[in-house]
């Protein structure tokens, strides 16, 4: 089976700037799976691996526009410290509830860039968006997926 639409994908890879440096080795043994073609990986990384089959391997560059896309500066904050909890320090995820719409919508997801006695700054981009991306990896398993995974987009796991 070839990974097509409403395909789920098991896979193991990493993920570097094209200059190299690496930027997520998270699931290079742990397999990571999702549905392609419900947008739930980048568009430049589906049309990159559209067609494989498990056992493939692969290797290709995604430019920042079909990756994350740019860095959006208006999505970088200075907040006080007395408005976040105590204890933060870069690289840590901050969850926050938009004003008049909690419980509606998600909260929005911020990633702590610096921290100062006087102010936090807080980064709501994507850590890999305005990087032109390189994936490297392996296709492990390639199968349909059921109506129930489409419908919520989150794949049935076997039960042991």
């Amino acid at each position: 089976m070839r990974v097509a639409k409403a395909h789920v994908v098991i896979m193991t890879f990493v993920v570097v700037e094209v200059d190299g440096d690496i930027l997520d080795n998270s699931w290079a043994s742990e397999p990571y799976g999702y549905i392609h073609g419900l947008g739930q990986m980048p568009e430049g990384f589906e049309d990159g691996v559209e067609g494989l089959e498990a056992g493939s391997t692969f290797e290709f560059d995604v430019p920042m526009d079909r990756a994350y896309g740019p860095s959006n500066n208006q999505l970088i904050q200075k907040v006080s410290p007395d408005q976040l909890p105590a204890g933060l320090v870069p690289g840590m995820v901050v969850h926050m509830e938009v004003p008049g719409m909690e419980g509606l919508v998600p909260p929005l997801v911020f990633h702590v860039k610096s921290v100062k006695e006087d102010v936090i700054k807080l980064d709501g981009n994507h850590p890999m968006a305005g990087k032109d991306l390189r994936f490297m990896g392996r296709i492990r398993e390639v199968r349909a997926a059921s109506a129930d995974e489409i419908k919520s987009g989150r794949i049935e796991r076997p039960s042991a």
